[in-house]
């Protein structure tokens, strides 16, 4: 409540204990006395003149009556207003209390309005932040569908390349098929070429101007005892030259029955540190020579006649030998050093008496290792 209304309330107390002794005790109060208190309550003015009255003892009764009910009724009427103002100051009173909850409730809300800001503040930092991760999430995605899509171009040309490696390996498959079948012919054709052919090892005495037809005429002669003249296409030494180191020689026989004659006659040259044997390609020859020691073992195992070396192929028992199925394995064994002769120069040789011819033995195989 204002300190106005406190005021009222006031001046209407002291109003109302005024007129309680006015009741009790009118002998010595004056009735303007009265009526301009009553004035001033009701309406706060002061300015108001006293009405003069005689003193009581000169005043008559009648008249005094008619004023004490008028006043009676104005004081009744006063009671009336000063409870009302008690009503007032109740309700006033329950003003006040629900104005200090309202207060209280609008601090509260005051505060939680407060937090409510402070929350909508984080969040709101929270959604910038969320929209920060977002842009970057997006950027992100771009990059990798933009990487995604260079992987698949990159993936798509993988498949290209590996179909076109597909390609060219099938097209090398061919060729390299072609190839092994053109050199197989080749190979075949080296091997038809030499057919005629024999290589004649340790004849020594070379120079640049040595007869080699007649020194290969003079050895078949002196040392395979074969009487009748031999013809020739062509005779010559192959290989780099070394010095100190003879070179052989390879003739090529003109009729194949004096070549089939000298080769069934090799085997007379045993330990004489001379040798003949069949002239293969290189391809043939290198297959041939890591088969020669399995073909020795095979011999001793199975006996002479029962191994055969045609060309670069291995024959044990008619049945051709695989050295990957069979599993072959090398023995140990020692052969004993043949007793070799001092070689000749069969070209010197020939001018020389001959001696008897050998006794004619079964002949080797010239399919199979060279004789040395």
């Amino acid at each position: 409540m204002g300190k106005k209304g406190k005021k009222r309330k006031m001046e209407l107390s002291d109003l109302s204990n005024h007129s309680e002794n006015c009741n009790h005790d009118t002998e010595g109060n004056t009735v303007s006395v009265i009526l301009g208190d009553a004035n001033n309550v009701l309406y706060g003015n002061t300015d108001l003149p006293t009405v003069s009255t005689p003193i009581a003892g000169q005043l008559d009764t009648s008249g005094m009556n008619s004023r004490l009910n008028e006043m009676n009724q104005k004081l009744d009427f006063i009671m009336n207003k000063l409870t009302k103002l008690d009503v007032i100051e109740k309700r006033m009173d329950r003003l006040d209390g629900r104005l200090d909850s309202v207060e209280t409730r609008m601090d509260a809300a005051e505060k939680k309005t407060v937090e409510f800001e402070q929350s909508v503040n984080f969040v709101s930092n929270k959604c910038d932040e969320f929209q920060s991760k977002s842009d970057e999430i997006s950027e992100m995605s771009r990059v990798l569908t933009k990487q995604k899509q260079e992987m698949t171009s990159l993936m798509e040309g993988i498949e290209r390349q590996k179909t076109e490696i597909e390609k060219l390996s099938a097209e090398m498959g061919e060729m390299s098929a072609k190839k092994e079948e053109l050199t197989n012919k080749v190979t075949d054709l080296q091997c038809r070429s030499m057919k005629y052919n024999l290589v004649f090892t340790g004849l020594c005495g070379e120079t640049r101007d040595e007869d080699t037809t007649d020194k290969v005429r003079n050895f078949i002669y002196n040392e395979l005892g074969i009487e009748h003249r031999i013809e020739f296409c062509n005779v010559h030494r192959f290989g780099r030259f070394v010095h100190g180191k003879e070179r052989p020689i390879v003739a090529k026989f003109l009729y194949n029955a004096d070549r089939e004659l000298v080769k069934e006659n090799a085997y007379l040259l045993r330990g004489s540190g001379y040798g003949i044997h069949e002239q293969f390609p290189k391809v043939i020859e290198d297959r041939r020579r890591e088969l020669y020691p399995i073909m020795k073992d095979m011999k001793r195992i199975h006996g002479g006649k029962n191994v055969k070396l045609i060309r670069d192929k291995l024959y044990v028992n008619g049945r051709p030998y695989d050295v990957n199925v069979h599993g072959y394995r090398a023995q140990e064994h020692s052969d004993p050093e043949p007793n070799r002769q001092p070689r000749r120069d069969p070209q010197t040789s020939g001018n020389q008496e001959r001696s008897a011819p050998r006794p004619r033995q079964e002949p080797v195989p010239m399919d199979n290792e060279p004789a040395h």
